[in-house]
This record gives C-alpha cells, structure tokens and sequence, in this order.
C-alpha cells in the first residue's frame, strides 16, 4: 500500500497466552457485580451514618459553648475604670453555671452563650 509495508509474524502458541478469569461464566461475572455494588453503596450509607451523626453532636457542642469574638469580651466585666472586675465575672460564672446545670437536670437544651464561662 503506497509507501508503507506490512509486518507479518506467525501467531502466539496457545501456551502462551495468559487464560487467567476464563472459567467464569457472564452470569458469575454479573453476580459478583452485583455484590461489589451493594457492598459499596452499604459502605457509603453507613459513612453517612457516622458523618451525619458526629455533625450533629459537633452542632450540639457549638451551639451550647458558642465562641465569643476577642471584642464582645469588653461587656462581660470591664469596670468603670477600664480594669476587670473579677469579683462580678467570678459571680456570674458561678450563677450560669449554676442555672445551666438546672436546666439540663429538666431535660432543656443549655446555651452557655453569655460568655461567663
């Protein structure tokens, strides 16, 4: 053909080809499919499982300690004089943790978001 030539070579021995996976039937082949595929949607939906409930139980911790900026800590017990006032801080700690304590013995949900603790 034209100016290219064609290359001929005998034919592999039988022996030599790897017949590896030929006793399997098509019906063996879709069945073990068929087991690859649930065992791999079983897995997904037992990760989502396991994802979906340590986020809930990361929103239930965020929404009970919410974090507090650097700057709203200025309202929690500056006094009039700039300095902190311990004393109020150490007494409104105790009373939130006292009153959250209350609350959750009730069954109610606690937010400590006043920032005391």
């Amino acid at each position: 053909m034209g100016d290219h030539t064609i290359d001929i070579e005998e034919a592999s021995e039988p022996t030599d080809i790897i017949w590896e996976n030929r006793q399997y039937t098509p019906w063996q082949r879709t069945v073990a499919a068929i087991w690859v595929t649930i065992s791999i949607t079983l897995m997904l939906f037992v990760s989502f499982v396991i994802i979906f409930y340590c986020s809930n139980v990361s929103n239930a911790a965020i929404s009970k300690y919410p974090v507090i900026a650097p700057e709203q800590c200025e309202y929690l017990g500056t006094g009039a004089n700039g300095s902190y006032d311990w004393a109020f801080m150490q007494k409104q700690s105790s009373n939130e943790f006292t009153n959250n304590v209350a609350s959750e013995k009730l069954g109610f949900d606690v937010s400590y978001s006043k920032g005391y603790l």
